[in-house]
């Protein structure tokens, strides 16, 4: 089994580059390569040098890679022109699986073992979305799984609720956040995305075709994560980048949630 770990990679996130490392280093089956797809027109000094350093320290057995793709104005035009990116070289490296895990994510040891004994075209983790720390978001945080109804006419997507803890549940779309796809979607299937409203993202996109072609999309609940928060704001005229975890605590990817 050989997995191509893809990460796309922005400056903002170089405050918990360590605990992606850490996450990654304590899995129990680890990738062959390691991709970032990299924005560093932000940066005076190269993200790559950085990176490449810190990857000495945490995985010097695994193959580092890098590419770029074009400055984008829109968001979900430049994150899906990243992912395919990613699907490109998983092509040319021929693998069996590509692993979407971004540098905000610190995973237990055994997250990718896990996803890949789902046995589905697209294997996600339980995932919290990332929202501002209150007072500056009143909005909860939710799971990423997500079922696709049709109301007044609209097709909208309603968050999974109920469900058994640890149980793989079968959806129709979820997060980039920590996903596997499978080589057999992954070299049929591209991602898509559409900046004009209504407006959709490139994840809940491809869930979305990947489950029209008859693949399985899956949640494993029992697979849990950390999840941090991009910044902290401290003052009207900016902000700091912190270690700030979205829901638990230091350390709250203990394997006792993994039984």
């Amino acid at each position: 089994m050989r997995v191509l770990l893809a990460t796309p990679y922005a400056e903002d996130k170089v405050h918990c580059i360590n605990e992606f490392f850490t996450g990654v280093s304590r899995q129990s089956c680890k990738p062959d390569t390691l991709l970032f797809i990299v924005d560093d027109t932000r940066r005076r000094k190269k993200l790559q040098d950085y990176l490449t350093i810190a990857q000495q320290q945490h995985l010097p057995d695994v193959e580092l890679l890098f590419e770029q793709t074009p400055e984008k104005s829109d968001h979900l035009e430049a994150i899906g022109e990243a992912r395919n990116l990613a699907l490109s070289v998983a092509v040319q490296k021929d693998v069996d699986f590509v692993w979407f895990l971004d540098a905000d994510i610190h995973c237990a040891s055994n997250a990718l073992e896990k996803l890949v004994a789902c046995n589905a075209g697209v294997s996600g983790a339980l995932v919290a979305s990332r929202e501002m720390c209150p007072p500056l978001s009143r909005r909860p945080s939710r799971f990423n799984m997500y079922r696709r109804a049709i109301d007044k006419g609209h097709e909208v997507y309603n968050v999974v609720r109920e469900f058994e803890p640890g149980a793989v549940v079968r959806v129709d779309c979820t997060g980039n956040d920590c996903l596997l796809i499978s080589r057999e979607l992954f070299t049929q299937q591209r991602y898509r995305w559409k900046t004009t409203p209504p407006r959709v993202g490139e994840d809940f996109a491809y869930c979305l075709d990947a489950v029209d072609k008859g693949f399985k999309v899956v949640v494993d609940t029992s697979v849990w994560v950390d999840h941090f928060s991009p910044l902290e704001v401290f003052s009207s005229r900016g902000c700091r980048l912190v270690r700030s975890w979205r829901y638990g605590v230091p350390g709250g990817h203990q394997e006792v949630r993994n039984a």
